[in-house]
């Protein structure tokens, strides 16, 4: 099993929960944090059903996440985002997809999350075949910036195990650069099961002059046949070391959820000792082990 670092102690001192977010603009508190150098999380949820919701906020209530995002799939219809969630003090972070939608589509979108007091957006180019408007993600960040100015923080996807399309480091780096120069605020990266990847990562943009916060996305495993499809689905990459300890206890799945606090622990203790400060946690609307891992930081 994984030993939490000795550095924990001295970094958790620089963690705490008082950071109600209260519809604030989402740019300006995440880079309050960044700058201030102090630890903070958001939560995906993967559905928008009532009902979840619910139950997530509830579990999580006192934990106060700077915003919960909220994921996109072919069904959604932006019309059935709860009215609720305009009642609500949290922010949150709507994906939206580039492909596959026109300019009207985008707009309806956009109006119906301001009229819920969402004011973050996560622009991604998504899986569609059809190109619509917008073929890439950056195409939609330009529209988002020119048509709504800075009514919207948005964020990009980045990928320190680069994206499974790219070519090579440096057009990774430069489609990167493109939605940065484009007006994008913050970069989230797809899921990271070791520090040192998304370290470099960080390193990487610096080099190529990439300076707006970069949030370490973090998934706490919940059982080994799902993670292993959910690595299939979002092709990431599952370290050898991290596959080789969970093929031993894949079995007892209790066991594979209090590795994988474990683990996540150590990422995030390695991450803010290298001087990186924000965390996203894809939930899988389980909350069970986001609870254990902030709960046992909090312990140091």
């Amino acid at each position: 099993m994984i030993r939490t670092d000795k550095t924990l102690t001295s970094i958790c001192k620089i963690i705490n929960y008082s950071h109600m977010s209260f519809k604030n603009n989402l740019n300006k508190l995440i880079k309050e944090k960044w700058d201030e150098k102090k630890f903070f999380y958001s939560f995906e949820l993967i559905s928008h059903d009532e009902n979840i919701h619910k139950r997530f906020f509830m579990d999580l209530r006192e934990y106060s996440p700077l915003f919960y995002a909220l994921t996109c799939h072919k069904k959604l219809n932006i019309n059935n985002l709860n009215d609720n969630l305009s009642e609500m003090d949290n922010n949150f972070l709507l994906h939206v997809t580039a492909r596959g939608k026109n300019k009207n589509d985008v707009r309806k979108i956009l109006d119906r999350a301001l009229e819920l007091g969402i004011t973050g957006v996560l622009a991604l180019r998504g899986d569609e075949r059809r190109t619509g408007d917008f073929p890439y993600a950056v195409d939609l960040v330009k529209f988002i910036k020119e048509n709504y100015k800075n009514k919207f923080s948005v964020a990009v996807a980045g990928y320190p195990d680069r994206h499974p399309e790219s070519v090579s480091k440096e057009t990774e780096f430069f489609y990167l650069k493109e939605k940065v120069n484009a007006g994008a605020d913050f970069i989230i990266t797809q899921i990271i099961f070791d520090s040192e990847s998304f370290i470099n990562f960080v390193a990487d943009c610096k080099n190529y002059d990439i300076n707006i916060p970069i949030i370490a996305g973090v998934l706490p495993v919940i059982n080994y046949p799902s993670l292993i499809k959910l690595m299939s689905t979002c092709k990431c990459t599952l370290p050898q070391s991290v596959h080789a300890e969970l093929q031993k206890i894949k079995d007892d799945d209790s066991v594979v959820q209090q590795y994988g606090v474990e683990l996540i622990i150590k990422i995030i203790t390695d991450i803010i000792a290298s001087g990186s400060y924000g965390f996203h946690f894809f939930t899988l609307n389980q909350s069970s082990s986001v609870i254990k891992i902030l709960n046992k930081l909090t312990m140091y």
